[in-house]
């Protein structure tokens, strides 16, 4: 997987959790990705539905697809939570696909 994150922000301090919360997505790791939710998170898989809490990482996590992420941080702490995530996916297969 490819990871690409806008080369002029980098003092910017969500962008490092930015790229760890699409790495750890990917590799299928809902429990670190539960970690950067905050406990009122919204997920919205647009045209899917919306997922709350850091459950939502269970939820969406065991589908595999192509995607875009938007991500609303709860602060501009170095250290913030993720307040909400808006996903534009593609599903390609399940769960069994990601370990292929």
């Amino acid at each position: 997987m490819q990871i690409t994150r806008p080369s002029d922000c980098g003092k910017a301090p969500g962008i490092a959790i930015v790229g760890e919360f699409a790495a750890k997505w990917a590799a299928g790791e809902a429990t670190a990705v539960a970690e950067w939710l905050t406990d009122d998170a919204s997920w919205s898989l647009i045209g899917a539905g919306t997922h709350s809490g850091p459950e939502a990482a269970e939820q969406v996590i065991p589908r595999r697809m192509g995607f875009s992420h938007a991500l609303r941080f709860a602060s501009t702490s170095k250290t913030a939570k993720i307040a909400e995530v808006r996903s534009y996916c593609i599903e390609t297969g399940s769960d069994e696909a990601r370990s292929a």
